[in-house]
């Protein structure tokens, strides 16, 4: 596709969809603020948060941060402010493609995003978060520094949880409380093909990633399963409570063929978009 095709297009998804992006990222973060408020009895107010894997947007760090102290860390370059130094990492590590995507971005579509994000948390925006380039698997944190770590469709992309959780244990005060929302790899969504979408409306056939993978994913996926996190958090922390709902909307397309190619997996399994660990440090 040619470059100036590809940047039209992305300029009509991002000048079409702002208010809807705003939504759906919103009441997903309130669902699992509200589940760590309900489960912990706390307030997520006047805490020292971490928040893994923030994101160019950093919506999550943005709408904690108007009411406590958030750190965020990313592996990607956050473009947080307009400075040479910052422009010149951007193209640095991502190219000149994605560094160009980043910026038309940042500089058409993000101040409205934002916008309507404090509308719907009823927040003035008047406070940023700490925002670090910096892996999970090495936080440049002292021990017992958070109250509370966070994280949302961030866990799949990670190489070694094993590493991450470790750490995520050591950087939490005794008692400290972890909100980690993962989508899961057997899923509908699984493969980030179909995010948001379903089969009538798209050339991916249902659960192509574990299938015949004609639409590979554009980015690392670890492949873990439900059981597989379970026991890397389990062996760390003391868990409250694993949210895992599955989407009955999806069981339409489970049909016996794809059943029984899939027989490897449960009917769980393949319904359940994501989880949400709760758990805390003893």
């Amino acid at each position: 596709m040619p470059l100036l095709t590809e940047f039209r297009q992305l300029m009509k998804h991002y000048s079409r969809n702002l208010d809807a992006q705003a939504k759906n990222d919103y009441h997903e973060f309130k669902q699992v603020c509200d589940r760590i408020e309900s489960r912990f009895n706390v307030k997520i107010n006047k805490l020292k948060i971490l928040e893994i894997g923030c994101g160019q947007r950093y919506p999550h760090a943005l709408i904690l941060a108007q009411s406590n102290e958030v750190h965020a860390i990313d592996l990607d370059v956050i473009l947080t402010r307009w400075t040479p130094p910052l422009l010149f990492q951007l193209f640095k590590q991502g190219g000149f493609k994605r560094a160009a995507k980043t910026i038309i971005r940042r500089a058409l579509f993000d101040n409205k995003y934002h916008q309507h994000l404090a509308a719907l948390s009823g927040k003035d925006f008047n406070k940023t978060p700490n925002i670090y380039r910096m892996s999970g698997e090495k936080l440049d944190f002292p021990d017992n520094s958070f109250d509370l770590v966070f994280s949302k469709a961030v866990f799949e992309h990670i190489r070694r949880i094993d590493e991450v959780i470790p750490e995520i244990k050591r950087v939490l005060k005794p008692g400290g409380i972890i909100g980690i929302e993962i989508n899961l790899y057997t899923g509908f969504t699984g493969g980030h093909n179909l995010l948001g979408e379903e089969p009538e409306t798209t050339d991916v056939p249902p659960w192509d990633h574990l299938r015949q993978r004609k639409f590979p994913p554009n980015t690392y996926l670890n492949k873990l399963r439900i059981d597989d996190y379970k026991k890397a958090f389990e062996e760390h922390f003391e868990i409250v409570y694993y949210y895992e709902e599955e989407k009955r909307q999806y069981e339409k397309f489970l049909t016996p063929e794809i059943r029984e190619e899939l027989s490897e997996y449960s009917v769980h399994e393949l319904l359940t978009n994501g989880m949400l660990v709760l758990a805390k440090k003893n």
